[in-house]
């Protein structure tokens, strides 16, 4: 995962963090969203090396919890 990338996924998340579900798409279509960017999330994470996920593990941090 290119160092770009953790910024382009850090936006998603935040993105995901601070929308008003109710105003962007009905629940059911918000969670298959959601879960279609988890799984892409996941599998761009798995070809990682360990240095780009500690580094990612640093941008995320600012993340709410």
């Amino acid at each position: 995962m290119l160092r770009n990338r953790y910024a382009e996924w850090t936006t998603v998340w935040n993105w995901f963090q601070t929308i008003d579900t109710r105003e962007a798409l009905p629940r059911e279509k918000w969670d298959e969203l959601y879960g279609l960017l988890d799984m892409l999330w996941r599998e761009e994470r798995k070809e990682a090396t360990p240095e780009e996920l500690a580094a990612h593990a640093g941008a995320l941090k600012h993340l709410k919890q």
